[in-house]
């Protein structure tokens, strides 16, 4: 009830009315984007010079509420080459002071000169996430990026301890330069996104680009890896990679003199492997409330920012952890065990039956022989049924990427059309030479 009326008071737009943008049409996104440009051109300027009027507004709020963090420095208003502004809430003070991992993004496009706006969030157990620290830096350089982040854990008076990232130099050099004790993390979908844009753009054979890919994958997001496993994975990842001396290059300079950073046996299994956390904030702040608009007037950006967007959250979070206690996790509902039943080929059976009656209308059948057969072949229909279930569900439950488990799994159905004979003795053959053949070693070795 309190972030609806704060909606209400704030002439915000009701979140649950709002179309998701995977469902939303591009009317349905024009609309957003027209009902965001009418409200940031309806917000006051204080002068027709955006930086000036950012001045005054500055002004304005340092006197209303002293104990907020917020700084703004410009070297020319009409064509700046340098531009530095902070802003953080005291009424998230509390809050800041608990929080464990921070998590910095930036996204660009939302304002003039392609200044880049920052913003580090935090997450909590049962909690929405949430904006603690935002700021905008032009040129976006390492030190720029590091005097707005000793500014706010000073006036914090934190140490952070965990902060998670994209692979980005100038925010690592910037954290590390400022906070030499900070354990930084890289955020595995960017990892892999950066390693999967380099491996384009060489002429490996496609099955040694799959083993590449699922190597890498697996040191990024693989939870039960070991740390004495990273070594024999990165040898096999550069066997092959010197075919390629300047992508052999990349991974040692890249990757394995890195590989604190995003290894995933590496960080303590309960810190996040992705940085989705302050990106899907960036995304809601650029789409929902400034709706999409791109290249906006900075001072209109920041009074949004200031009395509109940081005060929505506020509202929200303190809420989130005083229920949090309170509601219970919803149980699990009981799930009645499935009667596991033995399906045989259609066609298979209809040959099957073919046969028995013909040798019963000739007569030429021993029908205790028949009956001796019968069983015996159907417990090996049972046990061939058995194995090729066993098998699926163990290949199923590694984590490799999907398109190599669905390879796996189509071979697992064509081995399962072979006689319940063959099956049943050359299943462990088998699976030895799936593990042999997608390179699975050091995942089956769990």
């Amino acid at each position: 009830m309190a972030q609806i009326e704060c909606d209400k008071k704030l002439d915000l737009d009701d979140p649950l009315n709002r179309p998701s943008f995977l469902n939303a049409s591009s009317d349905q996104m024009k609309t957003i984007q027209e009902k965001g440009n009418k409200k940031i051109k309806g917000i006051q300027k204080y002068d027709d010079n955006q930086f000036k009027s950012t001045q005054l507004f500055k002004g304005i709020k340092e006197q209303e509420s002293p104990k907020d963090l917020i700084y703004f420095d410009v070297d020319n208003y009409n064509k700046p080459k340098k531009l530095i502004f902070y802003y953080a809430s005291f009424k998230f003070l509390d809050i800041i002071k608990i929080v464990k991992e921070h998590f910095i993004d930036a996204t660009h496009s939302l304002l003039e000169f392609k200044m880049l706006f920052y913003m580090i969030s935090a997450k909590f157990p049962n909690t929405h996430a949430f904006p603690i620290f935002q700021f905008v830096v032009y040129p976006n350089t390492s030190e720029n990026i590091a005097f707005c982040l000793k500014a706010f854990f000073n006036w914090a008076k934190v140490k952070p301890k965990y902060f998670m990232s994209d692979c980005a130099q100038e925010i690592e050099n910037a954290i590390i330069n400022s906070f030499p004790e900070v354990i930084l993390h890289w955020c595995a979908v960017h990892v892999m996104r950066a390693f999967r844009k380099n491996l384009k753009d060489y002429a490996f054979e496609s099955s040694d680009k799959l083993i590449l890919d699922t190597k890498m994958n697996y040191l990024a997001y693989g939870r039960n890896g070991k740390k004495e496993w990273i070594e024999p994975t990165f040898k096999k990842i550069l066997e092959i990679a010197e075919k390629f001396p300047e992508f052999s290059k990349y991974i040692q300079n890249q990757w394995i003199s890195n590989q604190e950073r995003w290894t995933v046996s590496e960080r303590d299994e309960n810190l996040a492997l992705t940085n989705n956390i302050s990106e899907s904030i960036n995304k809601k702040i650029k789409y929902y409330y400034f709706g999409g608009t791109i290249f906006m007037r900075f001072d209109r950006f920041v009074m949004k920012l200031i009395d509109f967007i940081v005060p929505s959250f506020y509202y929200r979070i303190p809420q989130d952890i005083r229920l949090r206690d309170k509601i219970p996790n919803p149980l699990p509902s009981e799930k009645k065990p499935k009667k596991s039943t033995i399906r045989l080929d259609t066609e298979k059976c209809i040959m099957l039956t073919d046969k028995i009656k013909s040798l019963i209308v000739n007569s030429s059948a021993n029908l205790n022989t028949l009956q001796l057969g019968l069983d015996d072949l159907l417990d090996k229909v049972v046990k061939a049924a058995k194995v090729q279930k066993r098998m699926t569900q163990y290949f199923s439950k590694l984590s490799i990427p999907m398109e190599i488990k669905l390879s796996i799994l189509t071979q697992i159905t064509e081995f399962g059309c072979n006689t319940p004979q063959f099956i049943v003795e050359n299943a462990k053959y088998f699976q030895d030479k799936i593990i042999t053949d997608f390179h699975l070693q050091i995942y089956t070795t769990l």
